[in-house]
């Protein structure tokens, strides 16, 4: 007999599936339920250690999983189009240019990204002319991020958005930020209040929905990720906060990097995550990196039809390969709030 508890975004029964999934700090040992209702797993404890993202921060040069980003800021000032460059990188900055570009915002509406790291996403934006703030609870990444880029920063608590007004927000971006705080639906509420009637938040998380029936936690280890979201568990939390939700097709994305990296698989590498030690030391390090190749990407690669490779390895019907192509390992997910 499994053990049970009421799942903590719909309320329905959840089943245990490991009590013994092992967390940043060594000592410490996370349970890992599954909602049948909703399709969500979810950790408990899921609150973090507290100073660990600044322990992250301080170690992200050579943190496996994180090197990439102070990649990403060192060199995105020397792009001439910085936003496009990102999205050539990661779905999730592909999936924000789409939507933010798409939506013909006024130069002085406000976009405020949640969990802005070091800086680099608000920046790009900037440079294509959306007025965003960047928003993080980590004093050493706005610190980071404000000498790098100018003053467009400021710490803000996590899990909130207490700093900004009511119904003033023209958009909210989160990318890979919801799975991090301890109360994501709570977080969505707040979302929408400073939402003004019309505006829309863009999240993206790792996509459960993306992999098999019975996958087990691919994601980072608790209390760094705390939540694994599927599709639909997405769809019914945005639903009892009243956003209207819709979920962007990734074809076009994985159509493009799979052929892309069919030419050329150099640079490109997977790497373990990121673990720290009791003190927040990194207990492996990593030199810098380009990008990371999923387990999932590299067999969507081999899935997808790419005409101009002449190889049969990549060669399956159009249908096949574009129900594959649909998803990411991190959906994408348009939350608007409706009109009063």
């Amino acid at each position: 007999m499994f053990s049970m508890q009421p799942c903590k975004l719909c309320g329905k029964s959840s089943r245990l599936l490991n009590a013994e999934h092992c967390g940043y700090q060594r000592p410490q040992r996370f349970a890992i339920y599954e909602c049948a209702y909703c399709d969500l797993q979810f950790a408990e404890p899921s609150h973090a250690h507290p100073g660990i993202y600044e322990h992250i921060y301080r170690n992200s040069a050579v943190l496996p999983g994180y090197a990439r980003y102070c990649s990403y800021a060192s060199a995105i000032t020397r792009e001439p189009d910085p936003l496009a460059w990102l999205a050539r990188k990661e779905c999730v900055y592909w999936f924000v240019r789409n939507v933010i570009l798409q939506r013909k915002l006024d130069s002085d509406d406000p976009v405020y990204e949640l969990g802005s790291g070091l800086g680099y996403l608000t920046f790009a934006l900037r440079r294509a002319g959306i007025n965003a703030i960047g928003l993080d609870l980590s004093e050493t990444a706005i610190s980071a991020a404000t000498e790098h880029f100018g003053p467009y920063y400021r710490v803000e608590s996590a899990g909130v958005v207490s700093s900004i007004e009511s119904c003033t927000a023209a958009a909210v971006i989160l990318t890979e930020l919801i799975e991090h705080v301890e109360k994501p639906e709570a977080l969505l509420a707040d979302i929408r209040r400073v939402l003004r009637p019309g505006g829309f938040a863009l999240v993206t998380t790792p996509n459960k929905s993306s992999f098999p029936i019975g996958a087990y936690w691919k994601t980072e280890n608790p209390p760094v990720h705390c939540w694994w979201f599927s599709e639909t568990s997405m769809r019914n939390m945005a639903a009892r906060q009243n956003f209207e939700i819709e979920f962007v097709d990734f074809t076009e994305f994985n159509s493009l990097n799979v052929g892309r990296i069919a030419r050329s698989d150099t640079g490109i590498v997977q790497q373990s995550q990121p673990s720290l030690d009791e003190q927040g030391a990194p207990l492996c390090r990593v030199g810098p990196v380009s990008a990371t190749l999923s387990d999932r990407f590299r067999t969507l690669r081999k899935r997808l039809v790419c005409d101009f490779s002449g190889d049969p390895r990549f060669a399956i019907t159009r249908s096949a390969a574009g129900a594959v192509a649909q998803r990411a390992d991190s959906m994408g997910a348009i939350l608007t709030r409706p009109l009063d």
